[in-house]
């Protein structure tokens, strides 16, 4: 499972609506494995930061605490506590490479930022601690594939004259392949 102890998902994810599809296919996965993303204070107050700046990222931003809202009300993301307003300076990155250094908890981090990746990665192999970095380009696949694999079999189970066991069968297969 791509999933370890601790997941964090980088806010530039929740910025991007196509990874919305990310959040769709994990959160079950989460649920089952009664794991939750987690969200430090920090990467709030980063997002809410990018929403107030009137740039054209803002609207990336108010899509992302729409996303945040969204799943926490599915019970999937755990939230530190938050401050009444967001911290100026407040720059997620840094502070999870810092978290990711100090600590010998097992992480998994989803990003887009290939930078980020490249750090955390040097930093996995430093310290041993075992922990996964994943680029959401690749999960995003991944969750296209698990995604247009499950509509096919609902949406062709008559032609194909599967049983209900086949289905869950077929439909487990995928969903482990692409969750990986």
């Amino acid at each position: 499972s791509i999933i370890k102890n601790i997941l964090v998902v980088d806010s530039n994810v929740f910025l991007d609506k196509e990874c919305d599809l990310i959040f769709d296919t994990i959160s079950s996965k989460l649920k089952d494995e009664n794991k939750k993303i987690k969200i430090h204070a920090v990467q709030f107050d980063e997002i809410t930061n990018i929403k107030n700046n009137n740039s054209e990222k803002s609207a990336k931003a108010r899509h992302g605490l729409r996303t945040i809202e969204r799943l926490v009300n599915e019970d999937v993301i755990e939230l530190d506590s938050l401050g009444i307003s967001p911290e100026k300076n407040a720059y997620f990155d840094e502070f999870i490479i810092q978290k990711f250094r100090n600590s010998k908890e097992k992480y998994s981090v989803i990003t887009g930022d290939i930078e980020l990746r490249i750090k955390l990665s040097q930093i996995v192999r430093e310290t041993g601690v075992e922990s996964n970095v994943i680029s959401s380009t690749d999960l995003l696949e991944k969750s296209r594939i698990y995604f247009l694999s499950k509509e096919f079999m609902k949406n062709h189970e008559k032609n194909y004259r599967l049983s209900p066991e086949d289905i869950s069968k077929y439909t487990q297969i995928i969903e482990d392949e692409s969750i990986k």
